[in-house]
């Protein structure tokens, strides 16, 4: 190993450091094999069916009833429904109603004018007791013999063990209808416990990892890092930032604060994994590229875009909490809120497979193998953004699943897990060195 001189001045010993460290130790991406690289292809796509099948097979997320009530003989009707016993754990419980037809083959539009109460208790003491009207339209297809359902109530901080609902109608303003549905939502224990291990699995391997790379790299005092690890760095906190590796407080005791800090750490989250998968895309494009501002910016302004455009969605989402009755997925600024986001979404995989077609064109042979596994791991996170983020976003697929939420969750951690293995440090040469010495002898 080289010797410093101790009367140089300490900067020009800690560049002698650096060079030092990066020249001595190399990451897994730089020197593995192609059978390394097939179980590494293998390995994480076989994390991804697994947790994506243990969260949304394996765990169903949502507890739902559908339950009848016709009209009496009197003219006021009072039909009641309840829900126990719940906890916070439950995540959210919603109520949405159905009108059942008294002619199933004609199509309705009618208007309708009812008043509903609810009624949340614990430990038989009433903690909350609303009095609401509904007034609008009532749409029914030709053919079904239920209408259009519509939103009655919907809850995401839970602290009672029981609620009621109560809709008192005049059977003689509703000559169209015979009865009612209500549809119960509840969240269900099992996927609460998920999101409560999961989160913290991932977390706190993300965690371990940050502190023992910054371990391995130290010396003299100094951290000294790839150019690749530099970038690795605040990838990893904001992906620990998003996953909240305590939610399980949440679970037990919700509060209003959690969808605004989730808001922030998710929108950066996506934002830095936006950029990282831009990077690398260039990074293979323009080798030994400077990481400049000049480099960065155009990159950071469209991640930021996305980034601002998730945070105020969710943001919407967390004011939603505060209202009475609280905002749901129906809402029309929520829906405008999610389409620009699907919008920016769909700009920045567009600008990636561009990068790559580029990469194709004008790849180094002395890099193929950096390329492919990068490749790998870019495709393979756009592939989730464009089902999951883009589409099942876009036209409001896979209601009533956890699918969307546990996939974006998954695709975008292991993608954090892929960076972290790829710029994974071990030193070589002082083995290398030992072996032809020994060798020579």
């Amino acid at each position: 190993m080289t010797t410093l001189d101790h009367n140089e001045s300490s900067d020009m010993q800690e560049i002698k450091n650096e060079e030092i460290v990066i020249k001595e130790t190399l990451m897994w991406i730089d020197s593995s094999t192609k059978v390394e690289n097939v179980i590494t292809f293998i390995s994480f796509i076989a994390i991804i069916i697994l947790t994506i099948c243990t969260g949304v097979i394996g765990t169903p997320s949502i507890n739902s009833q559908k339950s009848i009530r016709l009209f009496k003989e009197s003219n006021i009707q009072r039909l009641s429904f309840d829900a126990a016993p719940i906890s916070s754990y439950n995540r959210f419980i919603s109520f949405d109603i159905y009108f059942i037809k008294n002619d199933p083959s004609k199509a309705i539009n009618v208007p309708v004018s009812f008043e509903y109460y609810i009624e949340c208790s614990s430990k038989d003491k009433t903690i909350n007791k609303t009095a609401r009207t509904y007034s609008g339209p009532v749409l029914g297809d030709a053919g079904d013999n239920l209408t259009h359902p519509f939103y009655l109530f919907n809850d995401r901080l839970i602290d009672y063990q029981s609620i009621e609902i109560v809709c008192v109608m005049d059977k003689t303003k509703l000559p169209d209808f015979k009865g009612i549905v209500i549809y119960t939502k509840l969240g269900t224990h099992d996927q609460t416990t998920f999101q409560c291990y999961f989160r913290f699995v991932y977390s706190a391997f993300e965690f371990y990892s940050i502190i023992t790379l910054i371990r391995k790299m130290r010396k003299d005092s100094h951290i000294f890092l790839h150019l690749e690890q530099k970038l690795l760095i605040p990838l990893i906190v904001c992906a620990i930032l998003s996953n909240n590796p305590l939610y399980i407080f949440h679970a037990y005791n919700p509060g209003h604060l959690y969808f605004f800090t989730y808001a922030l750490g998710s929108a950066l989250f996506e934002g830095c994994l936006c950029l990282g998968i831009l990077v690398v895309f260039e990074y293979i494009r323009q080798k030994n590229v400077k990481f400049d501002l000049e480099f960065l910016f155009s990159k950071l302004i469209y991640c930021s875009c996305i980034a601002l455009s998730h945070f105020f969605y969710k943001l919407h989402y967390a004011i939603g909490t505060y209202s009475n009755p609280q905002i749901t997925g129906h809402s029309v600024t929520e829906f405008i809120l999610r389409e620009i986001e699907v919008l920016l979404l769909c700009g920045f995989v567009v600008w990636a497979f561009i990068l790559f077609s580029k990469c194709i064109s004008s790849i180094d042979i002395t890099e193929r193998s950096k390329f492919v596994m990068y490749s790998y791991a870019n495709i393979v996170t756009l592939i989730g953004i464009i089902l999951f983020s883009i589409i099942g976003n876009a036209f409001n697929l896979y209601q009533d699943t956890p699918l969307i939420e546990v996939s974006e969750f998954v695709f975008s951690n292991v993608f954090v897990l892929m960076m972290i293995y790829f710029h994974w440090p071990y030193s070589i040469l002082y083995e290398q060195d030992y072996l032809d010495e020994a060798n020579n002898q």
